[in-house]
């Protein structure tokens, strides 16, 4: 709870669901903070819903390719609700948007 909205930047590995992900992140960070996500090469479009992230106070995500890497890039735009994250389990089991894998 001490840590909730006082991050300016969150870093993970695109291992698992975008929607836990973002989910668990958006919690994090402050106003004005980044969500940087390494991703796959061959992620496909839509993986980011800007719909599913606006639920989290969220933007909308932002593909950023460098020397061979690719990232997502995603500004919190307001806090998130105090409802998210959502108690442990329940992320992955009911996720915001996408698939759970």
């Amino acid at each position: 709870a001490a840590l909730r909205g006082q991050m300016a930047m969150v870093v993970a590995r695109g291992v698992g669901a975008p929607a836990v992900t973002a989910e668990c992140a958006a919690a994090f960070l402050a106003t004005a903070g980044l969500l940087i996500v390494s991703e796959p090469p061959e992620a496909t479009a839509g993986r980011w819903p800007s719909d599913g992230l606006a639920m989290l106070g969220m933007g909308a995500a932002e593909t950023v390719e460098r020397g061979g890497f690719h990232f997502v890039r995603i500004r919190q735009e307001r806090p998130a609700p105090e409802r998210f994250p959502r108690r442990t389990g329940q992320p992955a089991k009911r996720p915001l948007f996408g698939r759970s894998t």
